[in-house]
């Protein structure tokens, strides 16, 4: 780990931990390698605690507008359970759409080809090998000098590495996503053929599900019937029973849609979902 002592000026930009709340394992590592590393806790904004997240009487939408108007530094935990969460999808489109320094890390089992086939193709950090963890950590370094004017010392930064690694398995394990029965056993489901109309310039075609690896999926095609040039649809699926009942949901995004163009998605559930008999879609937000 290299040594960075000349810092650039301190200056009052904060640095927000985006993450799913189930997630909270693992993004509580980062937080406290942050505060190992320099960085006041008035300037952390992590809604897991309590001293650094959403105030009382506050909502967490009005606060996440505030933060991206303070140009802050965004750190992305990107597990599975991150990517089937609409409010972490915001998040991530959101900080991308105002152009603000961000830092999104893959965690396994995702791969760096998984998260970019379903947000698009960027820079992203992979906590996977020994040698990805330490170029992650070499380049949060870098960036919290760059972006926050904090000087970070190797004695400091680097025995806050080793016991980010040494916790690592442990968090890993306690965010595992449970893998339940396959339910079809991995047979697609037909749901549509000839597509749904989730707003006046929103359809999905030829979608399906199955059960993925982890849950069960939706496999679809979304088109933008707009001119508009869309930098990110939410999406989610509702699944039900025979009797009617509501058995479980599916969620994930598309980024970039341009006006009349079509786009492939993909949603995803929380472990496998079993006695579906027919879905709906729906779109959670665009922007």
């Amino acid at each position: 780990m290299r040594d960075l002592t000349v810092g650039a000026p301190v200056t009052s930009q904060r640095i927000f931990i985006s993450h799913a709340a189930s997630d909270k394992p693992l993004a509580s590592l980062f937080e406290r390698i942050l505060i190992y590393s320099g960085v006041p806790r008035e300037r952390l904004f992590y809604s897991s605690d309590r001293a650094t997240g959403v105030p009382a009487g506050r909502g967490s939408r009005e606060v996440l507008k505030e933060m991206l108007r303070d140009d802050p530094f965004v750190m992305e935990v990107i597990t599975e359970t991150f990517m089937t969460r609409p409010m972490c999808l915001m998040e991530l489109g959101a900080a991308w759409v105002s152009e603000v320094p961000t830092f999104p890390v893959v965690v396994p089992p995702l791969s760096r080809e998984d998260v970019v086939s379903r947000i698009g193709d960027v820079h992203l950090p992979q906590l996977g090998t020994e040698s990805e963890v330490d170029e992650l950590f070499d380049e949060l370094q870098d960036r919290i000098r760059q972006h926050l004017g904090v000087p970070v010392r190797a004695a400091v930064w680097n025995p806050a590495v080793k016991d980010f690694k040494r916790d690592l398995p442990q968090a890993l394990t306690a965010i595992a996503r449970p893998v339940a029965g396959t339910g079809s056993g991995g047979r697609a489901q037909a749901a549509a053929a000839d597509g749904q109309r989730l707003s006046a310039d929103l359809m999905a075609h030829n979608f399906s599900w199955l059960d993925g690896t982890y849950g069960t999926e939706v496999l679809g095609e979304l088109t933008n019937d707009s001119t508009r040039d869309l930098q990110m649809v939410i999406l989610s699926a509702t699944f039900y029973g025979a009797a009617g009942a509501i058995v479980g949901t599916a969620n994930g995004s598309v980024n970039g849609l341009p006006g009349g163009q079509t786009k492939t998605f993909r949603l995803s559930s929380v472990g496998h979902v079993n006695g579906i008999a027919s879905m709906r879609l729906q779109t959670d937000g665009q922007m």
